[in-house]
Order: structure tokens, then C-alpha cells, then sequence
């Protein structure tokens, strides 16, 4: 019998070809690449393991939409290294702990942010944190659902023209969040929710995260005996996550428990406590001031989100402008306008010339390279102010709510259409500041008005400066 030729360019194509199916598959398997898309799970459902050790802790799965969950106390919200919230209409974790930890109106308008507010006073000015950085800040809302603590970790990193991408050794995040859980509280949360970090927009592969994540709650489980943490839950919003999940907490040896125990663990939280929120603080006289963007309402709605970035640009531009970071101010964006609230140290006779001076040269400059022309009301005052659980306490921002919204500065507007803004200025602060002189405005001097409104009436001093001009007198008496 005759031997058979063999080419030996065909056998390495074929040991070739069938290496890179071995590979192919190993990636397969540890979630590299999907077969096809990530189908999102509507179903509820809750796997429990439990972790081996002397106290009783536990690691589980939750399938589904995160706004079902009312059994765990603390939530990890994946953030970028900006530690800027998503926004309130974007389907992603953080615009979904933003929106429901905010207060809103009964048309479902956020009135006020709780927590990204909270969030920026945390960052303290600084624009960016390091990866794994978690920052703990109250729930808001979310008491609704027994939720006490937002815990906000930095999960992806981004960059411009680039997106996110998700940082490495993300299980360092989960690590630095549950060292904060129960630091200094007198009845510590014991149960944590925590997405898949970064397997989003960050783009990380599901796998891979889904061990990262539970070797680190493994791993305080282990290191922190005393922890008050008892169970911490991964959410799984899509099959892929569900699967890396399941797979992952098999590798690592966790074995799911009984019905019976388990429905313990699942009990709900209690509820409405909103003991997240900040305590009001005692009321103290502030200078602020509150915009409203002219007619936003009749924008279409891509446009309107254009104007809440013009606007916010304008006002942290305005009030870089004169030395006050918008970070150090007591704000509350309302989707149309925003109410500040400036430090209680600065002198209301610095700030209450040049900040309508330097909104008005920022509006101008902005409508000189948009075609959509910005107009604002805009009231500025001094009063007594107090951080409620509802908002803003005290009198001071209600009654320049009153001012913004009133009729006569609405009729200003529409008798001036040249003027970019028009200005109303409290009695109170134009006794204190305006009429002894310390204060002069471009263009022609202020009249005097009356508001009258719901529950309201004060003389109020109205601005409107056309055009730019020579420093004038404020009032002529």
C-alpha cells in the first residue's frame, strides 16, 4: 500500500481554522461576544446564594427593571469619573436614580434634583474624581422604594470624541462602596444593590465584570467580619448579564438557597422614611436669585434640551464671573430655569450689580452664535433661607418664584422684545443695597413696580436693558 501524500499547507490551514474556533469559543464563554443582541428580562426574578463563612451573608440576582426593587437599602449607581449624572429621560441606572430620587410636580417635571444636587455639593468644585472613587449621598425619592443611601461609584472613564469606557479592576468600585455602608449611621443598611458597573456604556464585557464584582463582595465578606452588610444583590437587566451572573457565582462555588430562606431576605424595606434627604438646616439670610427661560414651553422638544445646556452654561459662566463657583451655591434646576441660592458669605453688594451685568453680556454672546434667540426673566433678592425636605425653606425663593413667574415681569418681556432679559429686584435687597448707592446698572435706571399676585403683593424695582450702555443711576429719588 502506497503512502499518502500530504499537502503540509493544507494542515496548517486547518490547525489554524481550528484554533481560531477554540479560541472563539473561550471567548463565548467568558462573555467577550454574544451569539446576538442582549434581550432585556421584564421578568422579576431573584436568585439568592449563600456565601460560606461563620455569619450568615449572601450574594443574589435580580433579574429586571431596577425601579421593581424595594429590598435593599443602599443602591450603587454606576457613574463616570465626572461624577455627572445621566439625564432624568436617559434609560441607564443613573438617569433612573436621578429622576426618582428628585421631586417632582404632578405633570412629572423635576422641580427639584435631589440627588445630583447633593452629588455636585459632594464634589466640592472639583471636576473629576479617580476610577473606583465612591461618593455616598442621601436617596431622595427613592425612600419610596426603602432605599436610604445612593451610593455613586466611578465606573467608566471617559473621553471626548472616544465615550466610556469602563475602568479596570471595576470590582475596586463595589470594594469602596460597601466600606461606606454603615460608616456613622446609628441603624447601618444591610442589604445593597449593585448593577453590572461599566457593562453598559462603558462597554465592558459581562463576564468578566460579573466575577470582578463578586469576588469583591466575596472578598469584604471575608475581610470585614463585623460588616453590617448581610446580602448584596447584582442587578441583571438583560439574559447576557443573567447568564455572566449565574455562571460566575457557580465558578466561585455559591450555591443557591431555599425558597423558604429566601423569601426572608426579600422581605420590603420600610418605606417613606425619607430620612435620606438632608436635615433642614436653620434659616439664614442668603442672596439668590431664580431664572426662567421666555417661552421654553413652545420649543420643540430637542430644542428645549439645547436651551437647558445653553442655560447652564450661562449661569455657571455668570457666576464664574464673579468669583462664585455654581458647585458652591444651593441650586435647584427646573427644567425651564433654576433657583440659586449664593453662599451665605458673600456680600450681596459685590454680587447684585455684577451678576446681571455679566448674564447679560453671557446671554449676548450666546444668541450671537445661535439662531434660536434666548430671552430670560430673571429675579434677584435677600431673605432668609432653609434646605427643606420639600425645598428650599424660608421666604427668600418663594417670593422670587413669584417674581419671575408675575405678570408684570411677563408683560416687560413682551413690550420689549429687543431685550434679552428683563429684571425684577426685591424691595428688600433694593433697601439694602440698590438705593444707598452701592449698586449701578447699565442702561436706563430701574422703576419701580407693584406685584401683585396669588397670596402675593410687594413692590418689586424692574430692569430691562435693551441695548448696552454708559453706567447709569439706579434710581432717581
Amino acid at each position: 500500500m502506497e503512502p499518502v501524500a500530504v499537502d503540509v499547507r493544507w494542515l496548517v490551514l486547518a490547525l489554524l481554522c481550528a484554533g481560531a474556533v477554540v479560541a472563539w469559543r473561550r471567548r463565548l464563554d467568558r462573555g467577550a461576544v454574544t451569539r446576538r443582541p442582549p434581550r432585556g428580562l421584564e421578568a422579576h426574578r431573584v436568585l439568592v446564594h449563600r456565601v460560606a463563612g461563620r455569619r450568615a451573608r449572601y450574594l443574589g440576582i435580580v433579574t429586571g427593571d431596577i425601579r421593581r426593587v424595594n429590598f435593599a437599602e443602599v443602591w450603587v449607581n454606576p457613574e463616570n469619573t465626572a461624577m455627572q449624572m445621566a439625564r432624568v429621560d436617559d434609560f441607564s441606572v443613573s438617569g433612573i436614580v436621578r429622576y426618582e430620587g428628585a421631586r417632582r410636580d404632578r405633570t412629572g417635571r423635576v422641580v427639584q434634583d435631589h440627588i445630583a444636587d447633593e452629588l455636585a455639593r459632594a464634589l466640592a468644585g472639583h471636576d473629576g474624581v479617580p476610577g473606583g472613587t465612591a461618593i455616598m449621598t442621601g436617596a431622595g425619592g427613592l425612600a419610596a422604594k426603602g432605599v436610604r443611601r445612593v451610593v455613586h461609584v466611578a465606573a467608566v472613564h471617559g473621553e471626548p470624541g472616544s465615550g466610556f469606557r469602563q475602568i479596570p479592576e471595576v470590582g475596586r468600585c463595589l470594594t469602596n462602596a460597601l466600606a461606606l455602608v454603615g460608616r456613622g449611621d446609628p441603624r447601618p443598611p444591610k442589604s445593597v444593590l449593585v448593577p453590572l458597573l461599566g457593562a453598559g456604556t462603558g462597554g465592558g464585557a459581562a463576564r468578566p465584570t460579573a466575577d470582578s464584582l463578586v469576588d469583591a463582595a466575596i472578598d469584604h465578606f471575608r475581610t470585614v467580619p463585623d460588616t453590617p452588610v448581610e446580602i448584596v444583590y447584582l442587578l441583571a437587566y438583560t439574559d447576557a448579564e443573567f447568564d455572566a451572573c449565574v455562571a460566575s457565582c457557580k465558578a466561585h462555588g455559591l450555591v443557591p438557597i431555599a425558597d423558604a430562606e429566601r423569601r426572608d431576605l426579600l422581605e420590603p424595606v420600610p418605606t417613606g422614611e425619607h430620612e435620606a434627604w438632608e436635615p433642614a438646616a436653620p434659616r439664614t439670610l442668603h442672596t439668590g436669585f431664580v431664572v426662567d427661560v421666555v417661552d421654553f414651553g413652545g420649543r420643540p422638544a430637542l430644542a428645549r434640551e439645547v436651551v437647558q445646556d445653553r442655560l447652564a452654561n450661562l449661569v455657571r459662566s455668570a457666576l464664574d464671573d464673579v468669583g462664585i463657583g455654581l458647585p458652591a451655591t444651593t441650586h435647584q434646576w427646573t427644567g425651564d430655569g433654576v433657583a440659586v441660592v449664593l453662599p451665605g458669605d458673600v456680600d450681596p453688594t459685590r454680587v447684585t450689580g455684577a451678576l446681571p451685568r455679566s448674564l447679560l453680556r453671557r446671554l449676548e454672546v450666546d444668541n450671537a452664535v445661535h439662531a434660536d434667540r434666548l430671552r430670560l426673566r430673571v429675579a434677584f433678592g435677600v431673605g432668609l433661607v432653609a434646605v427643606a425636605p420639600t425645598g428650599f425653606g424660608g421666604s427668600m425663593v418663594l417670593e422670587l418664584s413669584r417674581l419671575v413667574d408675575s405678570r408684570v415681569l411677563r408683560d416687560a418681556v413682551r413690550a420689549n422684545p429687543e431685550a434679552p432679559l428683563a429684571v425684577l429686584i426685591s424691595e428688600h435687597l433694593h433697601a439694602y443695597v440698590v438705593r444707598p448707592g452701592y449698586v449701578r446698572l447699565p442702561g436706563p435706571d430701574l422703576e419701580r413696580v407693584e406685584v401683585v399676585e396669588k397670596e402675593f403683593s410687594q413692590p418689586a424695582w424692574l430692569w430691562v436693558p435693551v441695548r448696552p450702555g454708559p453706567l447709569a443711576r439706579v434710581e432717581r429719588e
